[in-house]
């Protein structure tokens, strides 16, 4: 009964791993309620196969995180809440109070029914790393990454045809963009990022794989081992990776082009400083092919035109980053309600923005949680990703086992902070699942001794 129960909860991890990004990569509120629904699915069986079986990662591994994000989503109910006190309300709630004549209680959002709704991709999230944690305890990370691994490149593959005949539908409906399955080029651009780097990753895997089952000394052996890549699904593994780096570079993304140059060259850094056997110089010199196909496409692809076209700089970003920050100064305690930013910032927008233009986000992931949340809160909630990110380090400075997992960790957390600072991607629930997944098995890793 115990397998049958975390077998199924597994199978339900996977089935929203592979459709997750299928339509506008989760970012609508019917697929949140439904991803939701699937992975509390999941977490109930494996919380009833507790029963019989103890779970495959002791809780006391993992309590720190767990209170830590507790206490986040405890916070955001209070934020929710109706309250009497008119210092926490926020000054909204007498506003309306006044203008429609009759007593009303305050709360500390803005928005409840957004904030109530915002709550349900974090649950997920929170839910999903727990049990990917239980997952790669028990022995199915391998299966769970070469699931995203397979499904990125269905996606991005999907996206790369729309772009090259301009099909502009998500499956049958008909969509404005032309990025497959979502919403718009800098959303793919992520995703792909992070595909690439597991590619990379579990590119370096597979020939280490293929290496130790052979003596790799002298010409012979080396001719040998590479007429085995050719039976094995290794080549299969670079050509995936050069259709990730292609989609990149006719996305015309400055941002992600840039993020994913810095992502590659640290990731051969560290590679290089933990490895030094002449196999792992081999992996070193695709890597470098790969990094010099970027160079060559740089030069002569739509990202360079747009590159001289525009700059690096948007002035309309920073428009909204100094309007973030001015709510931030008005709310840096309590925030404005979780998911509330919509709502907030149309009431702080200056004349530097057009009036049409709706703004939801704040493409500053960092600043919209401070504006939302208020800084202890954020604080709180970013200490949930730092503390595992800090144990995979440490790890791989200490060690050479899975020191190749650890450095795609290391290096993706660096990109999603990095791209966090200018795009609000990890927020798509489809993003948040990918990195998740990868941080949650390194994590797990990180804790073994």
């Amino acid at each position: 009964m115990t397998y049958i129960l975390r077998y199924s909860s597994l199978n339900i991890v996977q089935f929203v791993l592979i459709f997750s990004p299928l339509i506008y990569a989760s970012n609508r509120l019917t697929l949140w309620f439904l991803n939701g629904a699937l992975v509390s699915a999941s977490f109930l069986f494996y919380l009833i196969s507790l029963y019989k079986s103890p779970a495959a990662l002791p809780a006391y591994k993992i309590k720190t995180i767990v209170w830590l994000f507790c206490i986040v989503i405890g916070w955001i109910i209070i934020q929710w809440l109706p309250l009497d006190n008119a210092v926490l309300s926020h000054p909204s709630w007498q506003l309306i109070s006044e203008a429609i004549g009759e007593p009303l209680k305050g709360r500390i959002t803005v928005s409840p029914i957004h904030t109530q709704y915002s709550l349900i991709p974090l649950i997920t999230n929170g839910m999903l790393f727990w049990l990917i944690m239980q997952f790669s305890a028990a022995g199915y990370s391998r299966r769970i990454l070469y699931t995203l691994f397979c499904v990125s490149f269905v996606y991005v593959t999907y996206a790369f045809l729309c772009w090259f005949w301009d099909i502009r539908a998500v499956l049958w409906y008909p969509s404005s963009a032309g990025y497959g399955t979502f919403l718009n080029v800098n959303m793919l651009v992520i995703y792909t990022i992070m595909a690439s780097l597991l590619a990379i990753y579990l590119s370096i895997d597979k020939i280490k794989r293929l290496a130790s089952r052979r003596n790799i000394v002298g010409a012979i052996n080396w001719i040998n081992f590479v007429l085995t890549g050719l039976k094995t699904s290794i080549y299969a593994h670079f050509f995936i990776i050069l259709i990730f780096t292609s989609m990149i570079f006719v996305s015309g993304s400055r941002g992600g082009f840039i993020l994913y140059l810095l992502s590659l060259s640290l990731f051969v850094l560290f590679y290089l400083i933990k490895n030094s056997s002449h196999i792992f110089t081999y992996i070193f010199y695709v890597l470098f092919l790969i990094f010099f196909f970027m160079i060559a496409n740089l030069l002569s692809s739509y990202t360079a035109s747009r590159f001289l076209q525009f700059g690096l700089i948007d002035e309309k970003r920073v428009s909204l980053y100094n309007v973030s920050w001015n709510i931030i100064q008005d709310h840096a305690l309590y925030g404005t309600g979780y998911g509330s930013f919509q709502v907030i910032f149309p009431l702080y927008r200056n004349d530097s923005f057009y009036w049409e233009a709706h703004y939801d986000k704040a493409h500053n992931t960092l600043l919209e949680l401070m504006v939302e949340l208020g800084i202890p809160a954020t604080f709180l909630l970013l200490l949930c990703v730092f503390i595992p990110f800090i144990r995979v380090v440490k790890k791989l400075l200490k060690t050479t086992r899975n020191s190749t997992l650890f450095i795609l960790v290391t290096v993706t957390s660096i990109f999603i902070f990095l791209q966090s600072l200018i795009y609000f991607h990890i927020q798509i629930q489809a993003i948040a699942f990918f990195y998740l997944t990868i941080l949650a098995i390194g994590y797990e890793k990180s804790l073994r001794r």
